[in-house]
């Protein structure tokens, strides 16, 4: 091996720890390869919030706030069977029998302990996004009422919302609100579509069908009993869950592609603009690296992108929630210590 490649391969290696290495790195470095350590440099960080949006599931929402909802959602999925409700899907992954708009919820469930509508269905012939917005807007976002009594013993009316969920023509639209009706689960609601299930499937028969019990309940009477059986309802509570996942599928493709290329361009940004800050610090005429060309100055910029990424790789897996700032502070604070400790005037 050549001394000036053995040279550079440590200079390259202890760019990862050293500022002085990465300036011999990125001096000696063909633009080529810096090209590819950029796209390198801002692509290793992204990935731990690729790869949370992408095991991002339509479940989570109830996952995490399941108040009431495991016995919510089976009681109104029997009911629907109970009317024989039938939401078939066509070759075009459609409900062909959602012909009209509900303007109030075809099916409700009321607490009977605090007198609050807790869960709302709609049924929706909209299809176009535009027209799914504008419909939950209208229709299921009308605010319920109810009567408290303050400490003073007076009593008064207040508002609340009721979580809800829409069967739409093409899709699914779920919200959830916490248990007071006053403000929405954050990422609780999204709008969901049927491509993942199979053409001829009942939605409302998906639902309500387990190992033991693939009969609809005919009469109310039959609903309590299946109530009071604690595993045939957590099997239904799961379906709804898998009903959830799968109407999410689509759109967490979309979702992550789109996430992930705003990332991209925020760190691609960044870096660049690490990179201009370098080459602007060292304009001073008692700067001796005054000489450095904006080229030069990009160059280490890449070239000190590298151990941030690997610092984001590593925390944004450890810590997801915070996964953004592990390359954006690493980075900022190690080209601020290059400036002022490498790359410094002589005064």
């Amino acid at each position: 091996m050549r001394s000036n490649t053995k040279s550079f391969l440590k200079d390259a290696f202890g760019s990862l720890i050293s500022n002085d290495k990465a300036i011999s790195a990125a001096k000696a470095s063909p633009w080529w390869l810096t090209i590819v350590l950029f796209f390198v440099g801002i692509i290793i960080p992204i990935i731990p919030m690729t790869v949370s949006a992408a095991n991002t599931k339509g479940s989570q929402a109830i996952t995490t706030y399941s108040y009431n909802m495991d016995k919510v959602v089976p009681y109104l999925s029997y009911q629907m069977a109970k009317d024989n409700k039938q939401l078939v899907l066509d070759d075009n992954h459609e409900i062909a029998s959602i012909t009209a708009d509900d303007m109030t919820p075809a099916y409700h469930y009321e607490n009977t302990l605090t007198g609050m509508t807790e869960f709302e269905i709609f049924f929706s012939s909209a299809s176009t996004e535009k027209e799914k917005t504008n419909y939950v807007k209208n229709y299921c976002s009308t605010k319920h009422k109810k009567t408290v009594t303050n400490d003073e013993g007076e009593t008064q009316e207040v508002e609340y919302n009721s979580s809800f969920l829409v069967f739409f023509k093409n899709g699914s639209y779920l919200q959830l609100f916490t248990q007071d009706g006053t403000q929405a689960i954050p990422g609780s609601s999204f709008l969901g579509d049927y491509k993942k299930f199979a053409a001829g499937t009942d939605l409302v028969k998906f639902l309500i069908e387990t190992e033991a019990n693939k009969t609809a309940p005919t009469t109310e009477e039959e609903i309590l009993v299946r109530m009071g059986n604690s595993a045939e309802i957590k099997e239904v509570f799961n379906n709804f869950k898998t009903f959830l996942n799968k109407s999410y599928a689509n759109l967490k493709v979309k979702n992550t592609w789109l996430s992930s290329l705003i990332y991209l361009g925020v760190y691609a940004g960044l870096s660049l603009l690490m990179s201009f800050l370098i080459w602007l610090l060292t304009r001073g005429k008692a700067n001796p690296f005054n000489y450095l060309s904006i080229l030069v100055c990009f160059k280490i910029g890449t070239w000190c992108d590298l151990c941030p990424a690997l610092i984001g790789l590593v925390l944004g897996f450890l810590i997801p929630k915070y996964a953004i700032m592990f390359f954006i502070m690493p980075v900022g604070l190690r080209i601020m210590y290059l400036s002022m400790k490498q790359l410094r005037p002589n005064y």
